[in-house]
């Protein structure tokens, strides 16, 4: 049975974009839409996966204080874990740009929201902004960066130096990050979530052409962006606009490279605060539970997925 009848569909406002877009595609604007969690979708995945009960349980033996700090993606597991905590819609705030979003606690536990859509070192600010703004220390941290970094040629390009820098030096970012939080936090357990996987299966017109292209001919894909780069960016070697331009792809496949930074950045760090959630392995390939248009939120896993994270800190406790 659904613990709670919500009047309203469960939202965090938000307007920021996902990435500089075409501004005449309809399948763009499309993409600017960060897909918010429904009362229909967490329905839909208590009736699967009857998880509602048992994660509220394993949260109360926890009492957590926990950071969720990233996209759209973390917003969504964000919200999830408010309804778990509050049975009710009602503390959710509005939250339409980078920076302190909302919040929401019970008697046991607490949650916080930092939007950023940006890079490491943003979120390594949010931190800094969240304990200045926080009169409680997070116990964990969940954050993830990654969609934002990768472009796809003619609807989602992100072609600058600080767009090339992010994804060339993504695992120095993260490490830097991850250290900073460690000597910020100490107490703190550390989460990084692997980005989701995006089923292209679920684009059409612009959007699917455009993943067609950069799967099957990458080189050809790729030049426009390396010879736009190459005659703008005289800061970026020709090495590093190369591996940006034929592998930063708005893709399954660009995904699963920008992962592997990640998870090399947290095996090298070694910290015993520091774990893993593989969002992108309970996503992958699970088209039936992402919608039409999107192909990257799949909230309809939102509670398999939100036990991923509350898995990690049950371990981390034990």
């Amino acid at each position: 049975m659904f613990l709670v009848s919500v009047t309203n569909a469960l939202r965090i406002s938000s307007n920021q974009p996902d990435a500089p877009l075409r501004k005449d595609s309809v399948l763009a604007q499309e993409l600017t839409r960060a897909m918010y969690l429904t009362q229909k979708e967490i329905e839909e995945s208590e009736a699967e996966f009857h998880l509602i009960r048992p994660l509220q349980d394993m949260i109360k033996a926890q009492t957590p204080v926990v950071y969720f700090m990233g996209d759209s993606t973390v917003r969504n597991l964000f919200a999830m874990f408010c309804f778990l905590l509050t049975n009710s819609t009602e503390v959710l705030n509005s939250n339409d740009h980078r920076g302190m979003g909302p919040s929401c606690k019970n008697e046991d536990s607490s949650a916080f929201y930092f939007s950023s859509w940006e890079s490491w070192d943003d979120i390594g600010e949010g931190l800094q902004i969240m304990l200045k703004s926080n009169s409680s220390q997070p116990t964990s941290i969940l954050t993830n960066s990654g969609l934002h970094s990768l472009w796809l040629p003619g609807v989602r390009e992100k072609l600058t130096i600080e767009g090339v820098n992010q994804v060339v030096h993504y695992k120095t970012a993260l490490k830097r990050m991850l250290d900073q939080f460690i000597q910020v936090v100490p107490q703190t357990r550390i989460v990084v979530m692997t980005t989701h996987s995006i089923c292209e299966s679920k684009w059409h017109g612009q959007l699917h052409s455009a993943a067609e292209l950069v799967n099957s001919e990458p080189e050809r894909a790729a030049k426009p962006c390396v010879d736009k780069l190459k005659s703008e960016a005289a800061e970026i070697t020709i090495g590093e606009i190369q591996q940006f331009c034929t592998h930063a792809f708005f893709t399954r496949k660009g995904v699963m490279w920008l992962n592997q930074y990640a998870k090399d950045a947290v095996k090298e760090l070694a910290s015993d605060r520091i774990f893993m959630m593989d969002a992108f392995e309970l996503t992958d390939c699970q088209c039936d539970y992402t919608d039409f248009g999107d192909g990257r939120h799949y909230n309809r896993l939102i509670l398999p997925e939100l036990k991923l994270f509350v898995d990690a800190l049950k371990r981390q406790t034990a």
